[in-house]
């Protein structure tokens, strides 16, 4: 028979809190999923993952004294999930940082200048796939792992366009007219009939 244990040393909290982290991970991911529309099954195992997660955490905690508990939740109070590039890729950007050539961006503005730049793929009209493959905007944003609209776009289609835009298509296609009037000058990615 185990004896009960009523404290946790400070590796065994630390693994505790990142059990909740990652258990948070996991139900905002399966949420995200369910709304998204995913994958019933692969949600239903993240479900199944986070509720794992709990359980062991559970089995960790049950029998802690009430101060050791609040310790436990204090320390899972400074924990997130994350995931950290091994040291050669660490190595590499920090090379790419002092070339000349590479600029640092914040990865919160490199989405945002991404949603900028998408307004373009959304009045392209391109069907032809060679030029679709070829197309500088998609490739960049390939590049850097900007994440697609359609993960199912068939050969001709570009996984960047919103499918059937309806009313949206013609309001973003006048803005985009009207910006590129007032800017007075060519635009590189032009939309083909």
């Amino acid at each position: 028979m185990s004896r009960r244990r009523t404290y946790l040393n400070a590796q065994e909290r630390k693994d505790v809190a990142v059990l909740r982290a990652f258990s948070i991970f996991l139900h905002d991911k399966a949420a995200l999923w369910a709304k998204l529309g995913r994958s019933k099954e692969k949600t239903k195992y993240t479900r199944m993952a986070k509720t794992l997660t709990e359980k062991i955490i559970t089995l960790m905690t049950e029998t802690l004294e009430p101060q050791e508990k609040e310790r436990v939740v204090n320390d899972i109070k400074k924990y997130h999930v994350a995931a950290y590039q091994n040291e050669e890729a660490m190595r590499e950007f920090e090379r790419y940082k002092k070339a000349e050539s590479v600029v640092p961006v914040d990865a919160e503005d490199l989405k945002d200048l991404s949603d900028e730049v998408l307004v373009v793929c959304q009045i392209c009209r391109e069907k032809d796939p060679e030029k679709l493959d070829s197309c500088r905007l998609r490739r960049i944003l390939l590049k850097y792992d900007i994440p697609v609209f359609n993960q199912y776009s068939s050969k001709g289609e570009c996984p960047y366009k919103i499918p059937d835009l309806g009313d949206w298509g013609t309001i973003i296609e006048s803005l985009y007219q009207t910006l590129k009037a007032k800017s007075g000058r060519a635009v590189q990615h032009e939309p083909t009939s």
